[in-house]
């Protein structure tokens, strides 16, 4: 059983096929200032014409980190088809400290949601496509984003993982050495059973399910950054999240069919688990906290 919303919402990255015009000049805005070739992470890049304007010497050690062509003033790169004027301009600001910090303090882990508020496609479409410039070591872009994108499917994950979880076996459950989280996993699945008791997707309209490829250079950092960025950005749309480590461990040890039931590359392996949608509750202040655990290394303890 697969569940239908998750290929409408399948990010493919970018082929890592090297085709023939990977980088291309247009040597009417080209001005020969070098930035794209000395910000080049692998130094692919070198001035090789009598007009100054760069080439990739060797495409197999492009990285497609597009450095090249951010950092081009006058729009003069082109990367694999793409053209300066489908990306934003960056001479507008980012946000101020002070909103950043607020947005940071204030963000908060919600376990009250709205369930029958679900969002539209593309407006999910959004969230993950902007959370998608998340860095990954060496860009290598090797995630696999799952979704639940409606009713249907929501309650299709959350039914096939109480039944995984009622029907697991004690051998199976042993194999967490925290107790709390045998103790929590064990439960989840009898108060669901009994009382319809939610406390691994508490009613929430959306999960979303990250997969990493194993063989990723940075597999154990690259989905939670991922994670970080898209739940900064689903705040701003006044959204909760929640990082759902119990759902993921569930998924990752209790459920069999889980990558199949996820459409989850078979070289991937489940990473982490966030639950989104609108949430019932409200904050009225950041929480306190601090200072920081901090060593500040400078030349007199250093």
């Amino acid at each position: 059983m697969k569940l239908p919303f998750i290929d409408k919402l399948k990010k493919k990255p970018e082929p890592k096929v090297f085709e023939p015009f990977l980088v291309d000049v247009d040597r009417r805005k080209c001005v020969g200032c070098e930035r794209c070739i000395s910000d080049c992470p692998t130094k692919v890049l070198r001035r090789v014409t009598l007009d100054n304007c760069p080439s990739i010497t060797d495409e197999s050690k492009c990285i497609h980190c597009q450095h090249c062509f951010t950092i081009c003033s006058t729009g003069a790169i082109t990367f694999l088809g793409h053209k300066s004027d489908e990306a934003i301009s960056l001479q507008n600001p980012f946000p101020d400290p002070k909103a950043m910090e607020t947005l940071i303090r204030g963000r908060r882990s919600c376990r009250h949601f709205q369930s029958t508020a679900v969002l539209e496609p593309e407006f999910i479409q959004d969230l993950t496509n902007t959370a998608w410039h998340a860095p990954t070591g060496v860009n290598a872009q090797g995630l696999h984003l799952s979704v639940t994108g409606d009713v249907a499917s929501q309650h299709k994950l959350r039914e096939r993982v109480y039944d995984a979880l009622c029907s697991a076996s004690p051998a199976q459950f042993d194999r967490f050495e925290n107790e709390h989280v045998r103790s929590m996993l064990k439960a989840a699945g009898n108060l669901w059973k009994t009382q319809q008791k939610d406390i691994l997707f508490y009613a929430a309209p959306h999960t979303l399910v990250v997969s990493v490829d194993r063989q990723a250079p940075c597999r154990n950092e690259d989905p939670t950054i991922f994670l970080s960025y898209f739940e900064l950005y689903a705040h701003c749309h006044h959204l909760g999240t929640l990082w759902d480590g119990m759902l993921t461990l569930a998924l990752r040890h209790l459920v069999p069919d889980a990558k199949s039931l996820l459409n989850i590359p078979e070289t991937h392996e489940i990473a982490g688990t966030m639950l989104f949608g609108h949430p019932s509750v409200r904050y009225y202040r950041t929480a306190v906290r601090g200072p920081a655990n901090m060593t500040l290394l400078t030349g007199e303890n250093f």
